[in-house]
């Protein structure tokens, strides 16, 4: 499912009417930026991912990613869903009470991809505490 980054609008998972702005939802139809992040950042990415606070029952998979023949790419595709990524959603809260919403793909569209987030999401991502650090 693509929408634009920025993107605001309801969310379909959610019975409220808040509106949320989507973030990295990419598709092979639409170019998107690309560049590096900074370590910490990434981490805090990753963190939000592992653990997203919307669960689905099957997985999306990347639409970037050669659809899997050989072995090898059989065996990506096997650790991408046993990591749990393609799985749900990531909501990260921004300090003017509004919200992002992305898929927990993003850290893979990130490191594999090279895809770089706006700036409005990756300043809310730098108050997001990573687990297990202080």
């Amino acid at each position: 499912m693509y929408f634009p980054d920025m993107h605001r609008g309801s969310g379909w998972f959610t019975q409220d009417d808040k509106e949320y702005i989507y973030v990295g939802w990419l598709d092979d139809l639409h170019s998107f930026p690309t560049g590096e992040l900074d370590t910490v950042i990434r981490e805090k990415i990753r963190a939000l991912c592992n653990s997203p606070e919307i669960l689905y029952a099957g997985f999306h998979t990347c639409a970037f990613c050669p659809e899997p023949g050989n072995p090898e790419e059989k065996y990506q595709v096997f650790r991408l869903r046993q990591s749990g990524l393609g799985s749900g959603d990531i909501l990260l809260r921004n300090s003017d009470g509004s919200c992002f919403v992305a898929p927990n793909l993003l850290i893979h569209y990130v490191e594999v991809h090279g895809y770089l987030p706006p700036a409005p999401f990756l300043d809310a991502g730098v108050n997001y505490p990573v687990p297990g650090r202080k």
